[in-house]
């Protein structure tokens, strides 16, 4: 049985791909081999992907194929099966064959790629039989390099062919040598050879003939050797009659210069048809261009939609889980009060009421009447009155019970064996991997099993490779796995532990990233993509550990805690995996090497485990302190979540097996880094272990709900600001007021390093505050409704924390401006009580953020001497990949929860739009964002086109031309304008659209109040390049330099600097002085 899928070709060793002279010079060599390795015992050595000992087989007793590349030898088990066909990996210097087993040796192209040539004859002749033969091949130096003044960068020593046949004399008492080459020629041979005939070769013109015995100049030299008498072998021409006929046509096509003349004029002319042709695929591609995009945004289009109604879908399904709980509780108190003595006393008049007026009693006494008058007795039965509470606590995935792996029969109680593959387990073959998960295996079939089949069922598309290498098992392992496809399995000869397995597969991963994987685990949907992530959110991530759970659902280890006398503990140890502590991005002091990832080069530089720790125990948590040593964090990802059956391989007894080198490696381990545990806490002092290094501060942070940078600004820039403080070093938590968890936003936050607090496990912000409000240097209340219903709690139960109020925009002076637009009183009465609590707020925060400077001198010409800082919006710096010339069409983007937003797209479709149509009739514009109104949904043509909410707005900025931004009221730092400018798009937007953006007119941005003058310069901008490149590159240096993360990392490093939140202490402390 073959498979076809082909190793990639590197220049080093032959693949079937190959064709042409490459092809027939390895064909013709094993040719001649397989004809002398009819019935006998065949090592073909430095076999490549296989292909030649496949063809062995076919006359052999036996082929054993070895070579030293891991990677080939799993490529060669797959892509050819025969039982009479093994395939080894080993070394030319140590051949894994019992000694004087072999009857012939083919060794093909090998001998010029080794160092030791001698110790290579002398490891052949150890595994020959004493009759046994070698057939070898090898380059002549004099026409392989010296003619020809080529080189080969793979190959270590070049022979002469009079060199070659001295070498293989001195080890072997008869040989015989050949040559060969290939050639374009004709042929002749007798039908039957006589003893007096002579094979040899012809040369010469029509002037002279010469005749030599043999191959004249051949650039291979081939011996056959032996200590017996040496066996005939079949030597000949490998003939293809049609290459050879390919090659005489082109002989007589370009032999004279009359044809190549020819030739060349006719190529000439195909060629100036060929420009004509490819001016018009130019013209076609452009426009194949322009539908690429339309079909690009179509498709963002569509996932948002599928997005949408998958979201909608899962609300149903959470509202119908609401109201069936409901309906269930409220039959339940409807039996209670069917059983009470007030129903049995007030029933009978009920069906006698129901008698005299012809109603039927059952609409009494039933369930319906009992739901019709809920809302009425719900009060009296406080039973009921906590339903609401109840339902409040419901998520779209049950957060009552852990996760679980379910046992037989589906139970959920802990599986005494892990679960079996409920199909064939198999994994891809790539040219190049990221990921290489290396697992160390001995005995215990049925966990390797399980552990395979989860990767299998979770690899998603991640480019993964998985290496087992079994430590000498004695239980089926090597018979079985073998035969996975895909699969790289390396074996010991000898068992050697953990230790020294984890770095032979190391060695052999071909991976960026390694990842150690236990045999007794099982992985979960995400677990790789998690740890792989998390050295994209974290530069300086060195190793990142899974959360890892027990079968029966409690939680094995959070990371891991190592105390002052070098022993360790597993944090979270039986305790909840849902818990906020457990599940969030944070530095650890070992993560177990039951699942752990690191990159390759950084395993290397540090000389990847410790083989003072074989067999096993402590060589992981000795590598997260050389990872630590060489300046990169130990992380713990709980996004990824592994099962593991701890002690199922190694078992749980310190006295006895592996497990007694616990305590002997932990001593080990103490005296090699006794300066580094000499700065961590006592055994057991958790309170020690919990503290923050000097400067960095635990921060609460309260808004309305969890952040949704896809939707708003402002929860942009909340995102923002949350991942960037964690790696200023602070501890960050985060609780949404509204206490849900919307996914994907609650693990966007975790697996970055916040811990997100919300339902189920706390049910009342203030509640929280009390019971924790003093461990917080600092809370942030974000928002004015969100800040006035908190901060009293706050300045009550967390008196010594930094409190600061983070207005978003100013909403008073945005109701302001509305109601001046509108000239409505009910919105100046609005924009009055807006105003009084922001700055009743602001008077009880010790500081205040907005996102301009206008706004700070605005606050402090009513409110001086208050603290008033600016953390303006903060959006990634995108490099535009397209250029003018390919962009068409221009997009609004913004929340139509939002009320400026409504208004502008509504004022800019009546009003400017139909001016630019006039000019630009193609041009389509845009309206993204979430939440869109029926009347701006009714704006949608074949021009117009409303997307709704997009998950990813990349595809529209790197295909439009320009944003607009026709605001006619509103406050604070426009995100839809700072995200163009990060994009490399220009805008043409209102004055208070740009207000307190530092951007000037003609140069960063177009600036327009009129419909007409806000028309004139968006057609302009649409049409001139020039002014395009211009403001595109202008609003990317502005962009840059006022809303990158390092510049709001700058400001954050600064604001929660110890200098700074202690000045609020002291104005608070002369305060109550005064």
């Amino acid at each position: 049985m073959e498979n076809n899928r082909e190793l990639p070709w590197t220049g080093e060793r032959f693949v079937p791909s190959c064709t042409g002279q490459l092809l027939y010079e390895h064909l013709h060599r094993y040719a001649v081999a397989a004809a002398l390795a009819d019935g006998k015992r065949v090592l073909d050595i430095a076999c490549g992907e296989g292909y030649g000992a496949n063809l062995l087989a076919a006359t052999a007793a036996q082929v054993i194929g070895v070579d030293i590349a891991s990677e080939v030898i799993a490529h060669a088990r797959q892509a050819y099966r025969k039982e009479n066909l093994i395939f080894r990996e080993g070394s030319c210097l140590n051949i894994p064959v019992e000694d004087h087993s072999i009857d012939l040796v083919v060794s093909f192209e090998t001998i010029e790629h080794i160092d030791e040539p001698l110790a290579f004859l002398q490891e052949i002749k150890r595994v020959l039989a004493v009759d046994g033969a070698l057939i070898m091949s090898s380059p002549d130096k004099a026409e392989y390099t010296d003619r020809t003044g080529a080189t080969n960068p793979f190959h270590k020593q070049e022979l002469y062919h009079e060199e070659f046949l001295l070498l293989l004399k001195q080890h072997f008492k008869r040989c015989r040598i050949g040559k060969q080459k290939l050639v374009a020629g004709s042929w002749i041979a007798a039908d039957d050879l006589a003893a007096e005939d002579t094979f040899g070769t012809f040369s010469g013109d029509i002037h002279s003939i010469a005749f030599r015995p043999g191959v004249y100049r051949g650039v291979y030299s081939l011996a056959l050797c032996s200590d017996a008498r040496l066996p005939a072998w079949k030597l000949g021409v490998y003939a293809n009659s049609r290459e050879s006929e390919r090659i005489w046509n082109l002989v007589e096509r370009f032999g004279s210069p009359e044809n190549i003349q020819n030739t060349v004029a006719s190529l000439e002319q195909r060629a100036a048809r060929q420009a004509e042709v490819l001016a018009q695929l130019r013209s076609h591609l452009g426009e194949l261009k322009s539908q690429l995009n339309s079909s690009r945004i179509g498709l963002t289009r569509t996932q948002a939609r599928v997005d949408e109604l998958t979201g909608d879908l899962r609300r149903q399904l959470l509202a119908t889980k609401k109201l069936t709980w409901l309906l269930s509780e409220t039959e339940k108190s409807a039996a209670r009060l069917r059983a009470s003595r007030r129903w049995k006393i007030a029933n009978p008049f009920a069906a006698l009421k129901a008698f005299l007026s012809g109603r039927e009693v059952e609409g009494y006494g039933h369930l319906e009447k009992i739901v019709s008058d809920y809302l009425q007795w719900r009060p009296h039965h406080p039973e009921v009155y906590k339903i609401d509470e109840q339902i409040g606590g419901l998520e779209h995935r049950s957060l009552a019970s852990p996760p679980r792996l379910a046992g037989p029969n589906g139970s959920t109680a802990a599986p005494i064996t892990p679960p079996a593959p409920t199909k064939p387990i198999e994994f891809p073959v790539r040219d190049s991997v990221d990921v290489s998960v290396i697992i160390p295996v001995f005995n215990q079939l049925q966990f390797t099993q399980s552990s395979l089949a989860s990767i299998q069922d979770n690899q998603a598309d991640q480019s993964l490779e998985v290496i087992v290498v079994d430590d000498s098992s004695t239980d089926g392992t090597e018979e079985t796995l073998p035969r996975i496809p895909g699969l790289v399995y390396l074996r010991n000869e000898e068992n050697v532990g953990f230790v020294a397995s984890c770095n032979r597969g190391a060695a052999k991963a071909r991976g960026n990233y390694l990842v150690f994987l236990n045999n007794d685990t099982v992985v979960t949907a995400g677990w790789l993509s998690a740890l792989r992530e998390t050295f994209q959110f974290e530069p300086h991530a060195g190793l990142v550990g899974s959360k890892l759970i027990y079968p029966d659902g409690r939680l094995q280890e959070a990371g891991g805690i190592i105390w002052r006398d070098g022993s360790g503990w597993n944090r979270g140890k039986f305790d909840d995996p849902r818990k906020p502590e457990y599940n969030f991005l944070r530095e650890v002091d070992y993560c177990s090497a039951a699942c752990l990832m690191l990159p390759k080069s950084l395993f290397q530089r540090i000389g990847g485990f410790d083989s003072r720790y074989v067999p096993a125990y402590y060589e992981d948590t000795d590598l997260a302190f050389k990872v630590r040593a060489a300046g990169f964090k130990v992380l713990y990802q709980p996004l990824s979540e592994v099962f593991h059956f701890e002690g199922a391989t190694g078992g749980t007894d310190i006295s006895t097996g592996t497990k007694k080198h616990q305590e002997i490696n932990r001593k080990a381990f103490a005296a090699k880094w006794k300066e580094a545990l000499a700065t961590k806490p006592a055994n057991g002092d958790v309170a020690a272990l919990e503290q923050l290094p000097q400067g960095y501060k635990r921060i609460l942070v309260i808004d309305h709900h969890l952040p949704m940078p896809d939707r708003d600004s402002g929860s942009l820039r909340m995102f923002q600001i949350l991942t960037i403080l964690p790696h200023l070093g602070h501890r960050v938590s985060f609780i949404p007021d509204n206490l849900a968890n919307i996914p994907p936003y609650g693990d966007d936050l975790r697996k970055r390093g916040i811990e997100v607090v919300l339902r189920p496990h706390i049910k009342d912000v203030n509640n929280y505050i009390e019971r924790h409000g003093r461990k917080y240097d600092v809370i942030i209340l974000s928002r004015c409704g969100t800040a006035k219903k908190h901060i009293a709690a706050v300045r009550l139960h967390a008196p010594q924390s930094h409190v600061i109020f983070d207005t978003v925009d100013l909403h008073f002076l945005r109701a302001a401006r509305e109601a001046e637009l509108t000239q409505k009183v009910e919105s100046r009465t609005q924009a009055r009580e807006t105003q009084q609590q922001e700055y009743a707020v602001i008077n009880e925060a010790d500081e205040t953020w907005v996102v301009s400077v206008a706004e700070r001198e605005l606050l402090l010409q009513d409110l001086p001497g208050k603290q008033i800082e600016v953390v303006s919006n903060i959006v990634d710096i995108e490099t535009p990949t397209t250029a003018f010339a390919d962009r068409a069409d221009f997009l609004f983007i913004g929340s139509f929860l939002h009320p400026p937003n409504v208004d502008a797209v509504l004022y800019f479709a009546k009003e400017i739009y139909p001016l630019i149509a006039q000019h630009l009739p193609t041009a389509k514009f845009y309206i993204i964002g979430d939440k869109a109104p029926p009347e701006v949904v009714a704006l949608a043509s074949n021009n117009v086109i409303v997307t709704g909410a997009v998950p990813d707005v990349r595809p529209f900025f790197e295909s439009v031309k320009l944003s607009v931004a026709p605001l006619r009221f509103g406050a604070g730092v426009k995100g839809k304008i700072n995200q163009s400018m990060a994009f490399g798009v220009p805008v043409v937007a209102t004055s208070i659209a740009v207000e307190g953006m530092s951007l000037t007119h003609e140069e960063d941005v177009l600036v327009a109040e009129a419909p007409a003058d806000f028309a004139r310069n968006l057609v302009a901008l649409y049409q001139s390049e020039e002014m395009w490149n211009r403001l595109s590159e202008n609003g990317l240096t502005k962009a840059r330099s006022l809303y990158s993360p390092q510049v709001a990392r700058e400001q954050l490093s600064r604001l929660f600097s110890d200098e700074h939140t202690s000045k609020s202490l002291h104005r608070r402390a002369l305060a109550v002085a005064g």
